[in-house]
């Protein structure tokens, strides 16, 4: 009783609220509490808030890099309901830890799990190729890709990352450290100056 009066409380809070990203997943949370009580009809009025949302950025040409980062977000975590692939930003720390096992799943769930990816891929590619939530979203996939297996299919992604970096090397599919906490995304170690931690 409790959880129920506390979500209906939060509704409309999360109905008032100016920040895309914290919108729509709060909403997604909210769907998942409501199907747990067995409310179904307030879980499926946040799924519909959040469909109309995804679904005016994909008809929006001019969708800000807020909106469309907020609405893939939400698609990345219904996919990561699927399919449980972690993606690191960071660079293996030895050569064992390199090697990404294919994970297990059924053929449903990699479906179900990749459309949503690519519908997430699809509102990204409305950027500029300099962007960097575009080439990370790229750069996620591959990876995704590789860790199930899908050798083609990461291929494919690495390409279209590298064309839009300019750099055809898989050494950008993680960021340099420069030191000191700093890290520098599509760069090649050469092309790095290295920060001197400490020199004030």
């Amino acid at each position: 009783a409790l959880i129920r009066e506390a979500l209906s409380k939060a509704l409309p809070l999360i109905d008032e609220s100016t920040d895309p990203f914290f919108r729509l997943n709060m909403y997604l949370i909210a769907s998942g509490r409501f199907r747990e009580l067995g409310d179904i009809e307030n879980a499926e009025k946040c799924d519909d808030a959040i469909q109309t949302y995804i679904r005016a950025c994909e008809l929006d040409p001019s969708a800000h890099a807020d909106q469309l980062e907020a609405a893939a977000s939400v698609l990345d975590s219904e996919a990561w309901a699927y399919v449980q692939v972690p993606i690191s930003d960071r660079r293996p720390s030895s050569a064992t830890d390199s090697i990404i096992e294919p994970q297990a799943c059924s053929d449903e769930s990699f479906e179900k799990s990749q459309k949503l990816r690519l519908r997430a891929l699809a509102l990204l590619d409305k950027l500029g190729p300099e962007s960097h939530l575009r080439r990370k979203a790229h750069r996620d996939m591959a990876l995704w890709y590789q860790a199930l297996g899908k050798t083609e299919l990461a291929r494919a992604q690495k390409e279209i990352l590298f064309d839009m970096v300019g750099i055809h090397s898989d050494e950008i599919l993680y960021p340099q450290c420069l030191g000191c906490g700093h890290l520098a995304w599509w760069k090649v170690a050469s092309t790095l100056k290295m920060v001197g931690c400490g020199m004030g």
